[in-house]
């Protein structure tokens, strides 16, 4: 062997040696990466069902993927992937659920929360840093009005630990936002001041109410007769939405869903 022989060898194998030195490395890096999530304190492993093992794995698709922190956070909206995680979610625990149960036993929920102990803490934190800066009205209003306009994912999320049985996913507080209940109370009352408006005001319209201008319309002539029929018995009132947004009309609502 020359020398030029040994020095390619030598650099050959040198090569070689960075190469197994750094996949090792990398091997490690994963692995921490990957255990982001607390050790679990619960040693019960071998006694796990196939009902832990798949609720799990779809739990954590939510503490793996920073997308809940964001939404959480109001840095970033509920999109349709988000909105499919959770109906998925929430689809595979009502399978398992029998009899009024949850799918987990007490200690599949102890080993649950053992497993994500440290990304759900870290969750709560970042809620809790969250109330405490958008203490100014305007930035509390703000946030709020996300929480309204995203009602749907947010009372999706509650759905998902209702039915656990557990708070596996924390969430926002909803109390400031008003409740469906509340909205179709005062949806109600508003209408109602509104038609007495119009009833105390119907005079000024040369008319004594209503159903005096309907008969008056119905006798005018036969346009205005077929008018009022259309209007009366064949109009049928939508709400139009472009093509390409109606296939989560299901899950999330119109855009101004709280109203509709």
């Amino acid at each position: 062997m020359n020398k030029f022989d040994f020095a390619g060898t030598l650099i050959a194998s040198g090569l070689i040696l960075f190469a197994n030195t750094t996949a090792q490395a990398s091997e490690v890096r994963c692995a921490d990466l990957h255990a982001t999530t607390k050790p679990s304190a619960v040693k019960t492993r071998g006694q796990l069902t196939e009902n832990y093992k798949t609720v799990r794995s779809f739990i954590e698709n939510f503490y793996y993927l920073d997308r809940l922190l964001k939404i959480l956070s109001a840095s970033d909206k509920p999109t349709w992937e988000d909105y499919i995680l959770i109906r998925d979610t929430i689809k595979a625990i009502k399978v398992l659920s029998k009899d009024g149960k949850g799918p987990l036993n007490s200690t599949e929920k102890e080993q649950l929360n053992a497993d994500f102990d440290n990304m759900k803490s870290q969750l709560i934190e970042n809620l809790k840093q969250i109330r405490e800066k958008k203490t100014a009205p305007n930035e509390q209003f703000s946030y709020q009005r996300f929480l309204d306009y995203h009602i749907s994912y947010f009372r999706m999320l509650e759905d998902v630990n209702r039915l656990l049985q557990f708070k596996a996913i924390p969430i926002p507080d909803l109390s400031a936002v008003k409740s469906d209940a509340v909205l179709k109370r005062d949806a109600k009352k508003i209408l109602k001041n509104l038609e007495n408006i119009t009833d105390s005001t119907f005079h000024l319209s040369g008319h004594k109410n209503l159903k005096a201008f309907e008969e008056y319309a119905a006798n005018y002539n036969e346009l205005a007769k077929k008018s009022l029929d259309l209007i009366q018995n064949h109009l049928a009132v939508a709400m139009h939405r472009p093509e390409g947004a109606r296939f989560w009309i299901p899950l999330a609502g119109f855009q101004n869903q709280r109203i509709t």
